[in-house]
């Protein structure tokens, strides 16, 4: 009862929710960069909201299956084929033993998510099956997926019918607008410097990865700021380089940083900012503490209810 790899993506891994309180020794959380489309793969398949599944960033892949089960297929928008017949995404999928599903290169967005149903990755390290690459450790001996890999499935019964509510699907534009709260270091700038960073545009970079999003602005002014020494850090920081250019910190960034802290995404918009590719324009909304835990509330209360146990 497997799922085999025929052909893998450039960068697809296992991930979960990630790993939690292990950041006082310098391990990040990782996890599903989008947790948002994650959890509505998981629930198609019939699975809990963060159960393991596979994270795959811009090239697609190919997998073959040896057992029935039930996927769902979210995230980033790509072309969908089992056995070369087309298949939408957001809904549940049936799938037999020797089919074989390909999913195409993304055309919008950054990450899309396959889940199957029971799925059983090998490697759990401190609670999750979250890939972290610089440390070789969970999903499959802690690196990217490949070829002739085979992922383990736990028989689990009851059939499973979904699809993802219309209002809860994601769109990718060329625009995004994250909501932050101040950082420990905004109170660092100027009313003006505050003012010209929250009304300005910044550009999405190539280089960015699941450490963190690059974020530039040629037309700002330098700010001159003093040195701190290096201090605790999480994912949603925004940090103001030495180079004058942002970095928005994601779920393998380090656990300390030494850069001015300037802001923070909230916890319901870091998904969002996840799907940001090459050149898209980045603006912040500065909200207050009450809000962004509303928000958070908020995101948490409308995703659909019944994972199958």
């Amino acid at each position: 009862m497997s799922i085999e790899v025929i052909q893998s993506s450039l960068f697809s891994t296992i991930q979960d929710r990630g790993r939690a309180g292990y950041s006082r020794w310098g391990v990040p959380s990782s996890g599903m960069m989008d947790d948002h489309s994650g959890r509505l793969a998981n629930w198609l398949a019939g699975n809990k909201a963060f159960d393991p599944l596979i994270e795959i960033c811009i090239s697609g892949g190919v997998y073959r299956f040896h057992e029935d089960t039930i996927v769902g297929i979210t995230g980033a928008i790509a072309a969908c084929e089992l056995n070369d017949q087309k298949i939408r995404m957001n809904q549940s999928i049936r799938v037999n033993m020797g089919d074989t599903l390909k999913i195409g290169p993304v055309t919008k967005g950054k990450y899309l998510y396959l889940a199957i149903r029971g799925l059983m990755p090998p490697d759990k390290v401190m609670g999750s099956f979250s890939t972290f690459l610089p440390a070789s450790i969970g999903g499959i001996q802690g690196r990217i997926l490949k070829e002739k890999d085979r992922i383990g499935l736990r028989s689990i019964v009851g059939p499973v019918d979904r699809k993802v509510p219309r209002e809860l699907i994601p769109h990718f534009g060329s625009r995004r607008e994250l909501r932050v709260i101040r950082g420990p270091e905004w109170r660092w700038l100027t009313m003006k410097q505050q003012s010209e960073i929250l009304s300005a545009n910044f550009i999405s970079e190539s280089r960015s990865d699941r450490m963190g999003i690059r974020l530039n602005n040629s037309e700002l002014d330098k700010i001159e700021l003093m040195e701190m020494k290096s201090s605790p850090v999480i994912p949603g920081i925004i940090q103001y380089s030495g180079s004058g250019n942002l970095i928005l910190l994601h779920r393998d960034a380090q656990t300390i940083g030494g850069y001015p802290r300037l802001l923070k995404v909230i916890d319901a918009d870091l998904w969002r900012a996840a799907q940001c590719t090459a050149n898209v324009k980045v603006s912040f909304k500065l909200i207050s503490m009450s809000e962004a835990m509303d928000h958070s509330r908020y995101l948490n209360s409308i995703y659909p209810e019944g994972e199958i146990e």
